[in-house]
């Protein structure tokens, strides 16, 4: 399913293309966990693409920093992300895995618990670093998958 969905987003991975580049997802959870706003921000290309598990799309770092801004103000998020797969091939990587994550209200009340899918489509900023291009993620049902 997710070669399905990096291919339809025309990224094309040859299995001898295929690298073992540092998870993205992992740096990301730990910053956004960490509530450090610009350094998860520093993830995302300026073009990025923000996809909640409704399938609304935020688009744009400035528009992803608003959603983030507005989301860390309330709560406190933990959240970890473990890959399973992952691969570049030129300027284009991607990187795909589970996350848990518990979010507590920041003025106190209980916490909710997430587990879910996620997938990163990912480029290379002109310094060479990766860059998340589209970030989607789905939510599994109550009672898990």
């Amino acid at each position: 399913m997710v070669r399905v969905a990096a291919a339809a987003a025309g990224l094309a991975f040859a299995l001898a293309a295929r690298a073992d580049p540092a998870a993205v997802g992992p740096e990301w959870a730990a910053d956004w966990s960490a509530k450090r706003l610009d350094r998860t921000m520093a993830y995302y290309a300026t073009d990025a693409v923000f996809v909640q598990p409704d399938g609304s799309r935020i688009v744009g770092a400035p528009a992803i920093r608003a959603l983030c801004e507005t989301v860390l103000a309330a709560n406190n998020p933990q959240i970890q992300m473990r890959p399973v797969d992952r691969g570049e091939a030129g300027a284009s990587g991607f990187e795909t895995g589970t996350y848990s994550e518990t979010i507590s209200p920041g003025g106190g009340g209980a916490a909710t618990h997430y587990t879910g899918r996620y997938l990163l489509l990912l480029t290379k900023g002109s310094d060479g670093k990766r860059l998340i291009a589209e970030q989607l993620w789905t939510v599994d049902p109550p009672g898990g998958r």
